[in-house]
């Protein structure tokens, strides 16, 4: 064997050990997160905070429903813009007003083991009225899921009433 393969070959064995190295050190920074973790809110108080959010959400959503400029089809270009900057500001004001508190109740729901891909899909960017109705919806049934297992496990009063989730949104035809 030349000198050169042997360097080339101590070189991939330094360069392995070093991945694996940076692999052990990433798991535990991510085990000592989730070992860490302190729930900033009790069961109960997430129940609350969380079924407030999606009925403050859903009015947001179904106020600026209702507000929405209407199409102007003898100015379309106009209309079309007036539309876009609408929703922009829909977009904004979730951004500003519910974003952070929405993310902020989608990890301490997912830390007590109670997730929903339909909210982890649409809770970061909602880009219309149906991504922020989804958004209101999935972590009021988050919300009841919580409620229904402190019932369950009886550390809470909690009548059984709906289990299978908060109401959806009102049905237009």
């Amino acid at each position: 064997m030349r000198r050169s393969d042997s360097f080339v070959i101590r070189l991939a064995i330094y360069a392995a050990a070093a991945v694996l190295v940076l692999a052990a050190v990433l798991l535990a920074v991510s085990v000592a997160r989730e070992v860490t973790w302190k729930s900033k809110l009790s069961d109960t108080a997430l129940v609350e905070e969380g079924l407030k959010a999606s009925a403050s959400l859903t009015d947001f959503t179904q106020g600026r429903q209702a507000n929405e400029p209407s199409v102007d089809y003898d100015n379309w270009n106009k209309s079309v813009q007036r539309l876009t900057l609408y929703t922009q500001e829909s977009q904004n004001l979730y951004d500003r007003d519910y974003g952070p508190r929405i993310a902020f109740l989608r990890d301490e729901f997912a830390h007590r083991g109670f997730s929903d891909q339909e909210l982890d899909q649409a809770y970061q960017n909602p880009v219309n009225y149906i991504g922020l109705r989804t958004v209101a919806v999935r972590l009021g049934v988050l919300s009841y899921k919580l409620k229904e297992s402190i019932r369950i496990k009886g550390k809470q009063n909690y009548p059984s009433t709906n289990t299978e989730g908060p109401p959806g949104p009102p049905q237009t035809r």
